[in-house]
C-alpha cells in the first residue's frame, strides 16, 4: 500500500493529484450533501431523544447514542473529506490523517456495540415484560453506553500510537487507520467487536420475532381480552423499527467491507469510482435513521412536527416540548 507520503507530496515538495478528474465537483457535491445531511438529522435526532418526553423511553438512550456517534462523524469527519474529494490528495499532514481515521473507526465500533445493546433491550422488553423497568433502567442504560464508548476508542488506540501507519484511501477520498500494518491484532480486534455483537443481536430477534409471533397465534385463539393484556408488547413499533435500523445498518456496510475483503484476498483492485460509491453509500447510512424514525415511531413524528412548528409557526411550543409539557404529548403515547 502506497505510504502517506506519497500519496501528498512529489520530490519538490509540492502537492500532488493524481486524481484530478472532471468528476471532482460531482464527488464534493456528493460528499458535501451526504456531510450536511448527516449533521442535520442527526442534530434533530438528539434534539428530541434529549427532550423530557424522549428520555422516558429506554431505548431511545440507546438511539440517542447512535446518533451522537453520527454526529460527531459528520461535524468532525466528513468535513476533511469534501476537500481531499476535490483535490484527489490529502493535503493535510499524517497526523491528522491518523486523527481523522481514529475518530471515524472509534465511532463506527460504537455504533456495532450499540446495536448489540439495543438487541439486548428489546429482548429484555419481551422476555422480562412485568419487570422491564427494574432490570432496564436509565443509569443502567448510560453505564453500558459509556462503557462501549471507552472500549471502543481505546481498542482503536493501537494504531494511532504509532504501531501502525494511516495511509489515504485515494478512490473513497478517505483517511484510515494502519490496520494492514498489525494484521493480528486488527484480526483479534474485529473477532473480538463482530462475533459478540453479531451472534448477540441475532440470538435476540430471532427471540423477539418467535416469541411475537406465537403471540399472535395465542391471541387469535383465545380471543380480544387476551389481546388487552399483551397488546402493548405487539404493538410496540420499537421491536420492529430497531430491527430495521440495523440491517440498514449491515446493508449499507456489507458491499464496502466485501470489496476490501476481496481486494486483500484475491490481491485485484476493484474501479476508482465503484470505490467511492460504495463507500460514501456506506456513509449515508448515518442519516438514514431519521426517515425510519419519522416514519415507524409515532413519538417521534410528533415531536418533529413540534420542532417545525417552533421554528415556523408557534416559537413558545419548543419550550413545551423540551419539556414534555401537555397538551402536546397526551395522546401520544411513549412505548417501551
Amino acid at each position: 500500500m502506497e505510504p502517506l507520503e506519497a500519496v501528498m507530496y512529489r520530490p519538490d515538495g509540492l502537492y500532488k493529484s493524481d486524481s484530478a478528474d472532471p468528476f471532482s465537483v460531482l464527488r464534493v457535491t456528493v460528499v458535501g450533501l451526504i456531510s450536511i445531511t448527516v449533521i442535520v438529522t442527526n442534530m434533530l435526532n438528539l434534539v428530541w431523544f434529549l427532550s423530557a418526553k424522549g428520555r422516558q423511553s429506554i431505548i431511545n438512550y440507546y438511539f440517542s447514542s447512535l446518533s451522537t456517534a453520527d454526529f460527531i462523524c459528520g461535524a468532525l469527519v466528513l468535513p476533511a473529506s469534501a476537500s481531499t474529494a476535490y483535490l484527489g490528495f490529502w493535503p493535510y499532514d499524517s497526523t491528522s490523517c491518523a486523527i481523522i481515521g481514529y475518530i471515524s473507526t472509534s465511532l463506527w465500533v460504537v455504533s456495532v456495540y450499540t446495536y448489540m445493546w439495543i438487541g439486548v433491550d428489546r429482548y429484555l422488553a419481551i422476555k422480562k415484560q412485568s419487570r422491564y423497568e427494574v432490570v432496564q433502567t436509565s443509569t443502567r442504560c448510560q453505564c453500558w453506553i459509556i462503557f462501549s464508548w471507552i472500549t471502543a476508542f481505546l481498542g482503536c488506540c493501537p494504531p494511532l500510537l504509532g504501531f501502525g501507519e494511516p495511509y489515504f484511501d485515494k478512490k473513497a477520498k478517505f483517511c484510515h487507520l494502519g490496520w494492514n500494518n498489525m494484521p493480528a491484532y486488527s484480526i483479534t480486534f474485529g473477532i473480538l467487536v463482530l462475533f459478540p455483537t453479531i451472534c448477540t443481536v441475532i440470538f435476540c430477534y430471532v427471540f423477539v420475532f418467535g416469541k411475537m409471533r406465537k403471540l399472535k397465534i395465542v391471541i387469535t385463539k383465545q380471543g380480544k381480552g387476551y389481546e388487552s393484556a399483551l397488546g402493548e408488547t405487539l404493538t410496540n413499533p420499537n421491536h420492529v423499527m430497531s430491527f430495521i435500523v440495523i440491517i440498514a445498518f449491515w446493508l449499507a456496510w456489507i458491499p464496502y467491507i466485501s470489496t476490501k475483503l476481496y481486494e486483500n484476498v484475491s490481491n485485484e483492485s476493484i474501479s476508482a469510482p465503484l470505490n467511492f460509491i460504495l463507500f460514501w453509500f456506506a456513509i449515508s447510512n448515518s442519516f438514514w435513521k431519521f426517515p425510519i424514525y419519522f416514519m415507524m415511531q409515532p413519538t417521534f413524528r410528533h415531536g418533529m412536527s413540534l420542532i417545525l412548528r417552533s421554528v415556523f409557526c408557534q416559537r413558545s411550543a419548543i419550550s413545551e416540548f423540551l419539556q414534555g409539557e401537555e397538551p402536546f404529548f397526551e395522546t401520544v403515547p411513549v412505548p417501551v
